[in-house]
């Protein structure tokens, strides 16, 4: 049992963050291809099936996101809108981006970018998603990432005090168990010593 908890904590430390970070990823993804799916046969966002759909995956997934055309209208925004038309503003005209936040590009190809970025100054990071839909607009979709080290290092705590309590469980078992063995030996070698 103190072999799967040290197990369970090598695993996490190890696997667990590579395992998160390609959740998130794909769950940014997923939002995107719906998005692709959704304009290709409702470029306005004018059913309410669509957006329905679209609140759907975004609420499933905890994103946000803004579709903005080439005037700067917002055609949809799922989130709040300020930060997103802002964040749109930077990563698409370049504007204050290198002053704010700290931004790594993890996948880039043809029908979007994927950013993994940091807000020094709010301490959060977050996966963004940055595309050209097929109805020229512009979508920024954002997804907050839990600072996940931190998180693990909680878990590794949990699981070391787990481990210190398995034991002294097992360690006070082994008297009881021993001294039900070892009484009846001692009080034989005493009889045999009377003897």
């Amino acid at each position: 049992m103190l072999l799967s908890v040290i197990a369970a904590g090598v695993f996490g430390t190890l696997f667990l963050e590579k395992y998160y970070t390609k959740q998130k990823q794909s769950a940014v993804k997923q939002v995107y291809k719906t998005f692709d799916k959704v304009v290709k046969k409702d470029a306005g966002f004018s059913e309410s099936d669509d957006i329905q759909e679209l609140n759907g995956i975004l609420e499933k997934t905890g994103a946000s996101a803004i579709v903005i055309n080439n005037s700067g209208v917002a055609l949809y925004t799922y989130g709040s809108e300020m930060p997103l038309r802002q964040r749109w503003r930077d990563l698409v005209f370049g504007f204050g981006d290198d002053k704010r936040y700290k931004s790594e590009i993890v996948e880039k190809n043809s029908e979007y970018n994927l950013l993994y970025t940091e807000d020094p100054s709010a301490k959060t990071y977050h996966y963004e998603l940055v595309s050209e839909l097929s109805n020229d607009s512009d979508l920024v979709v954002r997804l907050s990432v839990e600072n996940f080290k931190e998180s693990l290092s909680i878990t590794n705590h949990f699981y070391a005090g787990l481990a210190i309590v398995f034991i002294v469980i097992i360690t006070i078992l082994m008297i009881i168990v021993t001294r039900k063995y070892t009484i009846p030996m001692l009080q034989l070698a005493s009889i045999s010593k009377r003897s």
